[in-house]
């Protein structure tokens, strides 16, 4: 299944000019169709959306700590 930038910006939480910008660093991958939008496979999104998730994980947890100290 393939998603548009902005379905992709709303699993990660962030805006779609972040999507564009990682996928402009390499951090994600797309296919452009011919009008120039871009189209991301599901499968090359899922990894890169379980680490953020993980890395949201541990820093709200360590947010927590902090607060509590």
């Amino acid at each position: 299944m393939y998603l548009s930038t902005g379905d992709v910006a709303r699993k990660f939480g962030v805006t779609s000019a972040t999507i564009r910008n990682w996928t402009d660093r390499g951090i994600l991958k797309c296919e452009r169709l011919w009008d120039g939008n871009r189209r991301y496979c599901e499968e090359d999104v899922e990894p890169i959306l379980d680490a953020w998730n993980t890395y949201n994980e541990i820093f709200m947890k360590q947010e927590r700590r902090n607060n509590n100290d």
